[in-house]
């Protein structure tokens, strides 16, 4: 795309059209931002008049929002173009879609939530399971030790022990 030195646009190719979903008439002058994300707008605009007043490259990462619903996210690049007396004359710029990259990583954010959750769950559950089996083992290594403390035949003393040991 082709502004004037104030961002007004002047120009604007058939690839930015296809991302906006504006005609080249409907982008001119300030026109553009109609297809901005309502979201974006103000901090696009903002944005976009620093550069324009400080001369500043434009660089940024927003969403255009088509008529039919469907959200685009760009990187807009903008630099000045100088005149001979070293003014700015006009900006030029582009647009550059990442809307498969924003959702790649929207979903790889997703599966690392799910992840971790399941992680959480996971120690959770071994957590439980130590303590519910823990205690009846508690009770089971006490009860074998009181036991042995009583008279037994040889067969029930050697089946006490190897309930402890096992238990142990």
């Amino acid at each position: 795309f082709l502004t004037d030195a104030d961002g007004g646009c002047t120009y604007v190719n058939e690839r930015w059209c296809e991302i906006t979903g504006l005609s080249t008439a409907e982008a001119t002058g300030h026109g553009w931002t109609a297809s901005m994300h309502p979201a974006d707008r103000a901090p696009v605009r903002a944005a976009w008049h620093a550069a324009v007043e400080t001369e500043q490259p434009f660089h940024l990462r927003y969403r255009f929002m088509r008529s039919d619903g469907r959200e685009t996210w760009v990187v807009g690049n903008a630099v000045a173009q100088r005149g001979l007396n070293g003014r700015t004359t006009a900006w030029i710029g582009t647009i550059t879609d990442v809307t498969d990259s924003m959702q790649q990583a929207a979903e790889l954010e997703r599966a690392k939530s799910e992840a971790e959750a399941a992680a959480r769950a996971k120690s959770l559950f071994l957590a439980n399971m130590s303590h519910e089996i823990r205690t009846p083992l508690n009770a089971v290594i006490g009860m074998t030790t009181l036991l042995q403390d009583t008279p037994m035949s040889e067969d029930q003393r050697d089946f006490a022990q190897t309930i402890q040991s096992s238990s142990e």
